[in-house]
């Protein structure tokens, strides 16, 4: 479940059937929308940018998910089209 803001109940879900399965549940943390907005003035102010690792053409995709794997990147790997 992604977007839980609002509380942890959920109408209709019942969580027996994910416990017998043993499914995997994963959460995810966010912040209120006030938060993000104010994150995003705080990186437009001060002129903050990524780190590019390397930029790869859409042709060359599939070498930018190896790359991506080898785990050897600093910063964000792109791919243009």
């Amino acid at each position: 479940m992604v977007g839980v803001l609002s509380g942890f109940r959920v109408e209709g879900f019942d969580i027996i059937p994910a416990i017998l399965r043993k499914a995997r549940l994963q959460a995810i943390n966010v912040g209120s929308r006030d938060m993000f907005e104010t994150m995003n003035h705080a990186i437009e102010q001060s002129g903050f940018r990524p780190v590019i690792d390397r930029v790869f053409p859409f042709e060359r995709a599939v070498d930018a998910l190896y790359h991506f794997a080898k785990g050897s990147h600093f910063g964000k790997i792109c791919i243009t089209f």
